[in-house]
């Protein structure tokens, strides 16, 4: 947990100073609140390891091409390229509504978070035969094969990085894909530079997609 810094104890009746505390207070608060709501998701995606009755069959690329327009702002106020690419509907998966929001926001607060100024981030959905592929790539430093494992760990930090986090993005990201029998693997882009985090989960056959369309047409 950050502490205060050394200024808080300054004379707080300047304007510029009590703004000055008043921020790195809000931050701390901030970051309180961001670590207690990942440790609640965690535990969510811990229990729901096994069939449950809240899922349901989802359109997964509308849902990550909403939520990665979401995240535009943050990229922007870091100067980097958020980008969407591929089909933004009509690709299904049977999934947690909430834990697939905090799977694919928690990616893209990795990706952006250690992208470095001027970088580019890019989420991307793509068709596997039976499988619907989810990408977010970068351009950032990168996570060396001998650490890839690791960064699935609790509360691991990569040696030498001097990026604020709470180390359990990439924890809870794979509880929510175990939780959903998906696959979640550390790769390294296609150009060399950067990391691209891969998710694969199976979808939801085309027929079934196809009743439930004529279905709701009727209805």
């Amino acid at each position: 947990m950050q502490a205060f810094p050394p200024h808080v104890v300054a004379d707080v009746d300047e304007p510029q100073a009590l703004h000055g505390v008043l921020e790195d207070a809000q931050a701390i608060v901030d970051e309180t609140t961001h670590l207690f709501n990942q440790l609640l998701v965690l535990a969510q995606a811990e229990s729901n390891a096994g069939p449950r009755a809240d899922t349901q069959d989802l359109d997964f690329a509308a849902q990550v091409h909403a939520i990665t327009l979401e995240w535009v702002t943050e990229a922007r106020r870091k100067h980097i390229l958020l980008a969407f690419e591929g089909p933004d509907s009509d690709e299904s998966v049977r999934g947690n509504a909430l834990l697939l929001r905090e799977l694919v926001s928690n990616l893209l607060d990795n990706a952006i978070r250690y992208t470095p100024r001027g970088g580019s981030v890019t989420a991307r959905i793509q068709r596997d035969g039976e499988w619907i592929a989810l990408e977010v790539e970068d351009n950032g430093p990168g996570v060396p094969e001998a650490e890839r494992e690791r960064v699935f760990e609790r509360f691991y930090r990569a040696p030498g990085s001097d990026v604020e986090g709470s180390g359990l993005g990439l924890a809870i990201a794979r509880e929510i894909c175990r939780a959903h029998g998906a696959i979640i693997e550390l790769l390294t882009p296609a150009s060399g530079d950067g990391l691209l985090i891969r998710v694969r989960m199976r979808a939801v056959p085309a027929a079934v997609n196809s009743a439930k369309s004529l279905a709701a047409s009727v209805l």
